[in-house]
């Protein structure tokens, strides 16, 4: 019966230490510690942005990072004052990012890497009725993902015509968007006839067929007179 006691005394001590340790405070984990070891990816195109907790504050001053390969700047969303972080692709190559994170009473230095890649854009041509662009006889605008259609004098701001996306291989259209001056938005299909009146934006989603990646290209429709 002694045993017994002292056998039942220990589990019940047991069970009290694990309820203890069970309801003390985790510690404080942020929106970086998911990036925390690991590679960010990117292309010269594509900027990373990260939000961070509400509440933390970074310090502008205290970020370090390659600046040949990456920038990064800190702005505050609008709605809440939430900080946030904004890595910005310099030219290909591997980076790194030193930030203090202050949260919650605790500061911890995040040391995070970043590889950028060379931006392909995914568009072989694009042509919205008379109007034609191709991708490789402008490689500033190839590396950046857009194109812009600038018309000549005599152009009236409405305009109708077929649009048509050629993709380069081993990419498709995934869907394409259409969106007024306004911010009306709508879904357009490839290759079908398009009505715009003035500035019109067509973000066009690609996808890789192999890694089933996506990137966002976007064509702009400017029916301003002379541009």
């Amino acid at each position: 019966m002694k045993r017994t006691g002292v056998t039942r005394n220990l589990f019940i001590s047991v069970v009290a230490l694990l309820t203890v340790l069970f309801a003390l405070p985790a510690s404080a984990k942020t929106a970086l510690d998911k990036y925390a070891g690991k590679t960010l990816k990117t292309t010269t195109k594509d900027t990373i942005e990260i939000t961070c907790d509400k509440g933390a504050v970074i310090n502008p001053d205290s970020i370090k990072a390659t600046e040949k390969v990456i920038h990064v700047s800190v702005y505050t969303l609008p709605d809440d004052n939430t900080p946030a972080l904004a890595i910005l692709p310099q030219k290909p190559g591997t980076g790194t990012v030193s930030i203090k994170y202050e949260y919650k009473g605790k500061t911890t230095t995040y040391k995070l890497k970043v590889k950028v890649t060379k931006y392909v854009c995914p568009v072989k041509t694009i042509t919205f009725g008379k109007f034609k662009y191709h991708s490789s006889k402008d490689p500033v605008l190839a590396r950046l993902g857009y194109v812009m259609q600038v018309l000549d004098d005599g152009v009236t701001k409405k305009y109708s015509g077929k649009l048509t996306v050629t993709p380069k291989s081993g990419w498709k259209v995934k869907k394409i968007i259409k969106e007024t001056a306004a911010g009306k938005k709508s879904k357009v299909k490839n290759k079908s006839k398009v009505k715009v009146n003035g500035e019109t934006h067509f973000y066009i989603t690609m996808q890789n067929k192999k890694t089933k990646k996506t990137s966002v290209v976007r064509y702009t429709y400017y029916g301003l007179l002379g541009g």
